[in-house]
């Protein structure tokens, strides 16, 4: 991860991107049938490499830079199966306030798109992944799930 900052701090502001994808570490089930160490293994991918990522760029940001952490809506809105996801994100989102805090006037952003077809979901079998993706559909802005890369701002400046 240093060596990763030190390449980063030879770019110039706006060109500086970072992040740790956690996608498809946790099987999606309900919270009775949790495999808690499925459920460490996607706090760490999700949650310490994002801390660990903020850890490495504090000391190199520009008095005015920002830091972008990933959340979901999940962490906000109540959805069958997510209990995992949820307690992640709001794990996420708690550190970016505080952290926020510590490295004033520097920014900490959280982006946390609505519903992401991401790998993720690959444990829910296809008919029941199709449904949950044309259920919201019908309530997000765009009328549509959104695949990665079409949603997400990537940047640690």
């Amino acid at each position: 991860m240093s060596a990763f900052f030190e390449e980063l701090g030879t770019r110039p502001p706006g060109q500086r991107t970072a992040h740790e994808s956690s996608a498809g570490i946790v099987a999606m089930r309900p919270f009775p049938e949790w495999e808690i160490a499925a459920a460490r293994r996607f706090m760490d991918g999700k949650f310490w490499s994002q801390v660990i990522a903020a850890r490495y760029a504090v000391s190199r940001l520009s008095p005015h830079g920002s830091i972008t952490l990933f959340s979901r809506v999940a962490s906000r809105k109540a959805m069958p199966r997510h209990t995992a996801i949820a307690s992640v994100n709001g794990a996420v989102e708690a550190f970016a306030r505080a952290l926020a805090h510590e490295i004033r006037p520097r920014r900490v952003n959280v982006v946390g798109p609505e519903l992401t077809a991401t790998p993720t979901y690959d444990p829910l079998p296809d008919q029941d992944r199709a449904a949950l993706f044309a259920a919201r559909a019908s309530h997000l802005p765009v009328g549509r799930v959104v695949r990665p890369g079409t949603s997400r701002r990537r940047s640690c400046t």
